[in-house]
């Protein structure tokens, strides 16, 4: 990959009908912990974070593309290997589309 493809930041804007409140906040909190995570967690934070997200797109909460997108991302900008990235995310993907997931009823 080139240096210049290589993302300056993370997406921050979403589309929509690309997410439901609570798949855009899901979103939000896993490009964050992705970003966030130590040299030496980063594939194992993004397989964990893509994960919950695939269970949200299975769900309905969220678009697969935008999952695959923010996430690719965000992992591009900390460093990891764009192969390594689409490994990952598609077996995260693959579990997490098996696994539905909703946001939780609101009690009132």
């Amino acid at each position: 990959m080139r240096r210049e493809d290589v993302p300056t930041a993370p997406p921050r804007t979403l589309v929509d009908g690309d997410a439901s409140a609570y798949g855009a906040g899901a979103l939000l909190r896993a490009s964050e912990a992705v970003t966030g995570a130590s040299v030496g967690t980063r594939n194992a934070t993004l397989n964990t974070e893509a994960l919950g997200l695939y269970r949200l797109v299975a769900g309905g909460e969220l678009a697969e593309h935008v999952v695959t997108a923010w996430l690719s991302s965000a992992a591009l900008y900390v460093g990891l290997d764009g192969r390594e990235i689409a490994r990952t995310l598609a077996s995260a993907r693959r579990a997490g589309m098996a696994q539905p997931c909703r946001a939780p009823e609101r009690v009132r």
